[in-house]
C-alpha cells in the first residue's frame, strides 16, 4: 500500500536523527534505549512572505536483546459489574480478569477493585506470590450484574491501593474496565491528575456502546495511561493481553516534548498528543514510551522570513525522560530546526518535503475525524459529513503528491527507514469513506441505535490510533 510504503522509505529530508543517550547521555549500561527524528516540510521559506511549516516529531523505544528484562508490575485492576454488564459481558469479564491475573509473575504487586453501587476489594494491594488464589477466583466467580456506577470511588480506591506500595522501581498503574456511564463524574479527572503527579498511570477500557468514551480517553490522557476501545466483550482477554505486552515493554516514563518557537514562528495546530501552552511554548506530555507504541507529534506553523538569504530560526525541542531500564535517572536532548528565506520559488518547490507532509496530513485526517464526529453529535450533520469529506480528499491528494515527488526525485529517500514512525493503516480514508456512509445513512432512525454509537466510538478510537495516541 502507498502509505505503508512511504513510511518505510520515511522523510527524503531528515533534519535531525538523534540517537538521544549518545547526545544527552552518554550511559554505556543503557544505548540507544530512545531515539527520535525531526523532518520539516520546507527547508526554504519566501523571504517576506509567509510560508505554511509543518514540522514532524517520531518518538521510538528499542531494547537491546541483551537488556531484555522484565519490569515487576504494581497493578491495581478495576471491573465494572453494575447492572449493564450483564449476559455474556460479565461472564467475559470475569474469564478475561482470571486471564490476566494468571500472566502475572510472582513478584508483582496486584490488587482487584469490582465496583457498582458499592466498591468492593476483591483484593488488596499484595505481591502476587502471597495471593490466596482460590479464595480471590471465588470472589470473582461471585461477581454478578447489579446496581449503578461508582466510577469516581472505585478509582479512588485503586489508586490508594497502588500508592500504598508505590515503588519507582516498578511500573505503576490501574487498569479501568467499564461499559457504562459513572453515577458522578464531576472529580474523576482530578483523580486521573493526582496519579499523573504521582506516576501513576491509568488504563482506560470502554467496553461497548454505551460508555463515555470522551471522559475514558480523557482519564487516560491526564494520567498517561492508555485508552482501548473494545467493541465485543469476548475481545477483552486480548486487550488485557496487549495492555500487559506494553507495560513490559516501557522503557522511559514521563516522557515529555517542549517546543520553543522562534520569532518567525506562529502557531496553528498541534497534532498527534495533548499540548498545553505557555506563551510561545507548547509542552505535549506523553507519559510512558514503549517498545510496541512508536509516537508521532506535528505542529503546524506560519513562517515568516525576513531578506533573501537570512537564517529563519524555527524552534528549538526539548526531549525529556526518565530512564527505567538502567535506573540512570532524568534525561534530555535538544534540537533546532530553521529555514533559509529566498526569493526563488523554484528553490522552494524544489526542497518542499512532501513526504513529510503526507505523514502529518495523516494526523490532520484523524483530528478531522474526530472533529467531525462531535458535529454529528451535536446535531450539525451536514457540517460533519463536508467535514469527512474534504478531510479523505485532502489525504489521497497528499498521498499522491507525495507518490509522484518520491517518483521524481528518488534520490532524496533516505537509504534507511525513519525513527518510530507510528504505525498506521494504508486504508485511513477508505474508513472515513465507510464512515460517511455509516453515519449519513438515508435511515435516520439508526442515528441513535447500538449500530450508530459503535460506529461514532469506532471512529474516534481508530482517530486516536492513527494520531498515536
Amino acid at each position: 500500500m502507498l502509505t505503508s510504503h512511504l513510511r518505510d522509505l520515511g522523510s527524503a529530508l531528515v533534519l535531525l536523527a538523534l540517537t538521544l543517550f549518545g547526545v544527552a547521555c552518554a550511559t554505556p549500561q543503557a544505548p540507544d534505549l530512545i531515539q527520535w527524528q525531526i523532518e520539516q516540510s520546507h527547508p526554504y521559506v519566501m523571504a517576506g512572505d509567509v510560508t505554511e511549516e509543518v514540522i514532524n516529531v517520531d518518538l521510538a523505544a528499542a531494547l537491546p536483546t541483551e537488556m531484555e528484562a522484565r519490569i515487576p508490575l504494581n497493578l491495581s485492576i478495576v471491573i465494572d459489574h453494575s447492572g449493564s454488564m450483564n449476559g455474556e459481558q460479565m461472564a467475559h469479564a470475569r474469564d478475561a480478569l482470571r486471564y490476566m491475573l494468571a500472566q502475572l509473575q510472582d513478584d508483582d504487586h496486584v490488587s482487584v477493585i469490582a465496583f457498582s453501587t458499592q466498591v468492593e476489594v476483591l483484593q488488596p494491594q499484595t505481591e502476587w506470590d502471597d495471593v490466596d488464589r482460590g479464595d480471590l477466583n471465588a470472589r470473582i466467580d461471585q461477581l454478578t450484574p447489579r446496581g449503578t456506577t461508582a466510577m469516581y470511588e472505585a478509582l479512588q480506591q485503586a489508586y490508594s491501593e497502588v500508592s500504598s506500595h508505590y515503588d519507582a522501581a516498578r511500573i505503576n498503574r490501574v487498569i479501568l474496565l467499564s461499559d457504562g456511564i459513572p453515577n458522578d463524574p464531576t472529580y474523576i479527572t482530578s483523580i486521573a491528575q493526582q496519579a499523573r503527579s504521582s506516576n501513576i498511570a491509568i488504563t482506560t477500557m470502554g467496553l461497548g456502546p454505551y460508555y463515555n468514551e470522551d471522559l475514558m480517553a480523557q482519564i487516560a490522557d491526564l494520567s498517561g495511561g492508555n485508552y482501548r476501545f473494545i467493541k465485543e466483550s469476548g475481545e477483552i482477554e486480548r486487550f488485557f493481553l496487549a495492555e500487559k505486552r506494553s507495560m513490559e515493554q516501557i522503557v522511559a516514563r514521563n516522557v515529555s516534548l517542549t517546543f520553543n518557537l522562534g520569532p518567525g514562528a506562529e502557531l496553528v495546530q498541534t497534532l498527534g498528543g495533548q499540548a498545553s501552552f505557555n506563551g510561545r511554548q507548547v509542552n505535549v506530555y506523553l507519559g510512558d514510551l514503549s517498545v510496541s507504541d512508536p509516537r508521532q507529534i506535528a505542529l503546524k506553523l506560519n513562517v515568516r522570513a525576513a531578506a533573501s538569504g537570512a537564517r529563519v530560526e524555527i524552534l528549538d525541542a526539548r526531549l525529556t525522560w526518565e530512564d527505567v531500564i538502567a535506573w540512570t535517572g532524568t534525561h534530555e536532548a535538544w534540537a533546532y530546526v530553521e529555514a533559509e528565506a529566498t526569493r526563488d520559488q523554484a528553490l522552494i518547490d524544489k526542497h518542499h518535503n512532501k513526504l513529510v507532509v503526507e505523514k502529518v496530513g495523516r494526523l490532520h485526517a484523524a483530528w478531522e475525524m474526530e472533529r467531525a464526529v462531535y458535529d454529528y453529535q451535536a446535531g450539525r450533520k451536514e457540517e460533519a459529513r463536508q467535514r469527512l469529506m474534504q478531510a479523505s480528499q485532502q489525504y489521497r491528494e497528499e498521498k499522491q503528491a507525495a507518490s509522484s515527488w518520491l517518483q521524481e526525485a528518488p534520490q532524496a529517500a533516505p537509504a534507511e527507514p525513519t525513527v518510530g514512525v507510528t504505525a498506521g493503516s494504508a486504508n485511513l480514508e477508505s474508513f472515513m469513506d465507510d464512515a460517511i456512509q455509516g453515519l449519513f445513512s438515508d435511515d435516520e432512525s439508526e442515528e441513535e441505535s447500538e449500530k450508530t454509537k459503535v460506529l461514532i466510538k469506532s471512529v474516534k478510537s481508530r482517530a486516536r490510533s492513527e494520531s498515536g495516541r
